[in-house]
C-alpha cells in the first residue's frame, strides 16, 4: 500500500529529528477531561464536608459554630482545588513524556530570566509555554490531540517531588476535612 506524505511539515524534535510519539493519541487528558469528574474531585469532598458539618453544628444546637464550619470549609476547599491541579500535573508531567510527542522549544526572547518557549505542534500550528528555566531551548511534552495540554520535559527526581507534594496536599485535605466531621459530630 502506497504511503502518501504529510501534507504539513512535521515539528523538529532533538538534534532535527523527527518527534519522538508513542502509544497514540492519549485521549481524555487535559483540558478534555476537565469538566464534570474533574468538578466533582476538585470540589466534591471540600463541599460535601462543609455541608456535613454545617448540619451537625446546627442540629447539635450550636449555630454559633458556623463560622468555624465556614473557615475551615473554605480551606478544604482550597486545599481540595491544589491538590486535584497538582495530582493533574504530576500525572501528565508522567504520561505526555511517554505517551505524546516530545519537540524542542525555543526561548522567544533572549535574557537570563525565565520566560517564553515557542514550540510547533505535528500540525505546523506554533505554541507558547511559560516556564522557569533559563536555557535557550528546552524540552516540551504536549498531546498530539490537545497541544495546548502540554508539560516541560523534567528529571525523575522532579516528577517524584511532585507526586509525593500531590500525596501530601491530599493527605492535609483528607485529615482536614475528617476534623470537619469530627468536630461538627462532637460540638
Amino acid at each position: 500500500m502506497p504511503t502518501t506524505p504529510s501534507p504539513t511539515p512535521l515539528p523538529q524534535g532533538r538534534g532535527g529529528a523527527a518527534p519522538r510519539h508513542k502509544d497514540g493519541p492519549l485521549a481524555g487528558n487535559g483540558r478534555k477531561a476537565r469538566g464534570l469528574a474533574w468538578a466533582a474531585v476538585a470540589l466534591g469532598p471540600g463541599l460535601t464536608a462543609l455541608v456535613t458539618m454545617s448540619v451537625l453544628v446546627v442540629t447539635n444546637g450550636q449555630p454559633a459554630a458556623l463560622v468555624l464550619a465556614a473557615l475551615m470549609g473554605v480551606t478544604a476547599l482550597i486545599l481540595n482545588i491544589i491538590s486535584t491541579y497538582t495530582t493533574e500535573r504530576g500525572y501528565l508531567m508522567w504520561r505526555l513524556p511517554r505517551h505524546g510527542i516530545t519537540v524542542t522549544a525555543v526561548r522567544t526572547r533572549p535574557g537570563g530570566t525565565s520566560g517564553t518557549y515557542r514550540f510547533t505542534d505535528h500540525s505546523g500550528a506554533s505554541h507558547l509555554r511559560h516556564r522557569q528555566a533559563y536555557a535557550r531551548e528546552i524540552e516540551i511534552s504536549y498531546d498530539p490531540d490537545d497541544p495546548d495540554t502540554n508539560v516541560g520535559v523534567h528529571p525523575v527526581p522532579v516528577r517524584v517531588l511532585v507526586a509525593l507534594s500531590s500525596l501530601l496536599l491530599w493527605g492535609a485535605t483528607t485529615g482536614l476535612i475528617w476534623l470537619m466531621i469530627h468536630i461538627g459530630r462532637t460540638i
